[in-house]
């Protein structure tokens, strides 16, 4: 009876190793690996997920594939050179994963509730997981270009203030002589180049304002 009880707590300690933490990875040449601990630090890792005891993805890690990010095959939004596209495409994407992210959320508490397959859970958590990467890595790039954000939106400000000074000081020193005579001509020629270029100027800096602004 003994030896009996023994094999079943063997069965179930072996068991429980079986269904520990799997690990999928890719390595450098492509090839996918299934383990049941972490990759070697020493191989160059190009993508690398966590398995629930069941295989299920728990996480995906982010990929760099050219001048994109990816989180499983969902490209992020870049290039990555060009950080205020980045920026500027973050305004709507995060929104967007967020919303993907809810909708995911309400399919699986509707299958868990019907009570439906493993297969088809396993899909939409795997599906979470990819939108769950692409919401910390938005979150984490915002924080990173907040910097650059913030001296876009001072620019802007700037660019404005210094439209309105040049613009004040033609209105009043061309305005002084009398009107259409050829002094108000010339005054207004002088100040015409300085006039556009701050006008153009505030146009750009107010446009990429409004891009990156919340």
């Amino acid at each position: 009876m003994k030896k009996i009880l023994f094999l079943i707590i063997m069965v179930i300690v072996t068991s429980g190793e079986v269904f520990a933490k799997m690990y999928k990875w890719v390595d450098e040449n492509g090839k996918v690996h299934y383990t049941q601990t972490p990759p070697p630090k020493n191989i160059n890792i190009k993508k690398q997920n966590q398995l629930s005891s069941r295989g299920y993805n728990l996480g995906v890690s982010v990929s760099r594939k050219g001048d994109y990010d990816y989180c499983g095959e969902l490209r992020l939004p870049g290039p990555l050179r060009n950080e205020v596209e980045v920026l500027t495409k973050l305004k709507v994407a995060l929104p967007t994963y967020i919303k993907l992210k809810q909708q995911l959320q309400d399919k699986l508490s509707k299958a868990k509730k019907m009570q439906q397959g493993a297969q088809e859970r396993k899909i939409l958590q795997e599906e979470m997981s990819i939108y769950n990467c692409a919401i910390d890595w938005s979150n984490t790039q915002r924080k990173k270009l907040s910097p650059l954000k913030k001296r876009l939106i001072n620019k802007a400000i700037e660019a404005k203030k210094s439209f309105e000074y040049i613009k004040k000081s033609r209105d009043t020193e061309c305005w002084r002589p009398i009107p259409n005579t050829d002094g108000q001509k010339a005054c207004e020629k002088f100040y015409e180049k300085q006039y556009q270029e701050k006008k153009q100027k505030w146009q750009d800096a107010e446009t990429l304002r409004k891009l990156v602004d919340d």
